[in-house]
């Protein structure tokens, strides 16, 4: 008789064993594919940065300002006022007969005189400062007759940037 309880024991033992591990399987499941998704989710990640160069990369903060450098360039090369003042901050002030700018409230930037005819195969960028959050200086160098630094402020308004002025060596 004491063998039988034993027997029926270890058997008894033995079910209630069984039945615990079973229940423990979904949730190690769940947790395996917890961090399945979480490792998906960062392979995703790395594989859309790996689709981008570092140099791209390195880029995506100067692309706007630089296309608006370019294009406040052309119009200055053809002495297109009207795309000037869309290009510009309100502050500055044109002047078509002077050729020149002024910047309201910054005494550095009075009767500034227009940049000279500029080809884009004779400019270089150099490289840019963020002054503030919404704000950055373009560096650009004329290298046709020497090298003549360009250092190009603008402004973030919205989604544009906008011309605020430029200072030559």
């Amino acid at each position: 008789m004491m063998r039988k309880f034993v027997l029926l024991f270890i058997f008894a033992f033995a079910l209630v064993a069984c039945g615990n591990s079973d229940e423990d399987l979904p949730v190690t499941q769940g947790n395996q594919e917890m961090d399945l998704q979480a490792e998906n989710e960062h392979l995703k990640a790395e594989l859309e940065a790996a689709q981008y160069t570092s140099s791209e990369m390195d880029m995506g903060p100067i692309t706007g300002p630089l296309n608006a450098a370019f294009r406040v360039i052309d119009a200055m090369n053809k002495k297109d006022y009207e795309a000037l003042a869309t290009l510009s901050v309100p502050k500055v002030e044109w002047d078509e007969q002077g050729e020149t700018y002024t910047l309201q409230d910054d005494d550095s930037k009075r009767n500034v005189s227009l940049l000279s005819p500029i080809e884009f195969g004779n400019l270089e960028y150099r490289g840019f400062e963020p002054v503030s959050e919404n704000e950055v200086q373009v560096f650009l160098a004329k290298v046709d007759d020497g090298n003549v630094a360009v250092y190009m402020d603008f402004v973030k308004t919205g989604d544009q940037w906008l011309y605020k002025g430029h200072l030559t060596n």
